[in-house]
């Protein structure tokens, strides 16, 4: 986990900067606005050891 969290704070950064650049409408702008919506439960996995790598759990958070 200690080289995931930065990894995942990069991903977030290109994340964001790449919603700017496209149509929010089109596939990718859903798909990177849906990823950007559930990045804080995904981070919640380097925070609390009960959550399984993987996305269905994660995404009960909300």
């Amino acid at each position: 986990m200690l080289y995931a969290l930065p990894i995942l704070n990069e991903i977030e950064e290109y994340l964001k900067t790449e919603k700017e650049n496209v149509l929010l409408k089109s596939s990718i702008g859903k798909a990177i606005s849906y990823m950007l919506n559930i990045f804080d439960n995904l981070k919640e996995y380097f925070n609390d050891g009960r959550f399984e790598i993987e996305n269905n759990n994660i995404e009960k958070c909300n």
